[in-house]
């Protein structure tokens, strides 16, 4: 028995988590924290296996030199880029580009404040490099927050046209957002 941990399932399952923790919300609200976490984890993932060329070119900070003397993994030579950089990047139609019907994405005007000012620095970061600090949070915001950024991965899975995906793996995220955005729904005002 082995633990398979390919990019594209792990995108997959974070976006799965993701889901099941939102579910979760309303009777353990720790459950909040995991939902940031892994709705971060899973667009982080979908922007890499986006960026990322058929010899895993594409995604590796060109200004990073490793110090390490021995290398035993491949790239581990390298540094993946961040997040912001990865957000960057799935929009320049060069390096979207590359394969047929390939095209980059294009924010609308609130996705890069969701996406790197809130989803990414004020929530991800602050919860991932915690201090202890009281925090309130309502569920509107962090709903509000979210919903652009599972636009955008949408939009990398299932239409971006970058990597192949598999009928059970497009079906899985279609599920997993519709999950996602029914759930959604009770959190926002009617």
């Amino acid at each position: 028995m082995y633990f398979r941990n390919g990019l594209k399932e792990t995108a997959i399952d974070s976006l799965s988590k993701a889901a099941s923790f939102l579910e979760k919300t309303k009777d353990d609200p720790f459950s909040w924290k995991w939902y940031i976490i892994a709705v971060h984890h899973s667009l982080y993932c979908f922007m890499i296996l986006a960026l990322s060329n058929s010899d895993q070119s594409g995604i590796w900070d060109e200004k990073y030199k490793s110090k390490k003397k021995q290398i035993t993994f491949p790239n581990e030579d390298k540094k993946l880029i961040d997040f912001k950089t990865a957000y960057a990047w799935i929009q320049d139609k060069q390096r979207m580009g590359g394969y047929i019907n390939a095209k980059p994405f294009v924010p609308l005007p609130y996705h890069s404040d969701s996406i790197i000012e809130h989803l990414n620095y004020r929530l991800r970061n602050r919860l991932i490099h915690y201090a202890p600090v009281s925090w309130s949070l309502s569920w509107e915001y962090l709903i509000q927050v979210t919903l652009p950024c599972l636009e955008v991965v949408e939009f990398l899975a299932l239409q971006c046209g970058r990597f192949p995906m598999e009928e059970n793996e497009r079906e899985e995220v279609t599920r997993n957002l519709v999950v996602l955005r029914e759930t959604a729904k009770h959190y926002l005002p009617k």
